[in-house]
């Protein structure tokens, strides 16, 4: 059981950090922000189904903090997204695991980078991290997600087509 003494009672802020503290719940401490889903992120505009940034709040010891409070925010012009109704402001609390996802997210139309700002605070502490992504437009964002390797089949199907299977075709054996 914790104890709370005189240091408790000085501030109501206090008095309410002993409790969280009494019934299991972190410290604010030094609490970081790692990204989940999100950061470096091309979306393809024409999607309709976008990821969403998902985020993980953890105390100084690593461990997930529950009930903090986190605002995810979009630049208001140029390249950026949208949030649940519309808003560039989406702020939402932490699950059991510490995670808070930006639901309702949806790029807007222009191309570019932007970086979405999301901060969480809890217990009197705050931080703040920024996620970098890049609203692109079929090819660009066909790039980041299916990777290299599925692009260079595309080329060589494409060779294939235009010169034909006899021309490309390479030999295993020894003459």
């Amino acid at each position: 059981m914790l104890a709370c003494s005189g240091t408790c009672l000085g501030s109501v802020i206090s008095v309410l950090l002993c409790a969280q503290l009494a019934a299991g719940q972190q410290s604010p401490g030094n609490m970081t922000i790692t990204v989940v889903q999100g950061n470096g992120v091309i979306n393809n505009v024409r999607q309709l189904r976008p990821e969403p940034p998902i985020v993980k709040v953890l105390d100084a010891s690593g461990r997930p903090i529950k009930g903090a409070a986190v605002t995810f925010r979009a630049p208001e012009s140029g390249a950026s997204a949208t949030f649940k109704g519309g808003k560039k402001t989406l702020t939402t609390t932490t699950d059991d695991d510490g995670q808070a996802t930006a639901t309702g997210f949806r790029p807007n139309k222009e191309i570019g980078q932007f970086n979405i700002q999301v901060s969480a605070a809890y217990a009197g502490g705050e931080t703040t991290a920024n996620l970098a992504q890049t609203n692109g437009k079929g090819v660009e964002a066909a790039k980041k997600k299916v990777g290299a390797g599925v692009i260079v089949l595309i080329v060589v199907v494409a060779v294939v087509a235009a010169f034909g299977l006899r021309q490309v075709a390479v030999s295993n054996s020894k003459h």
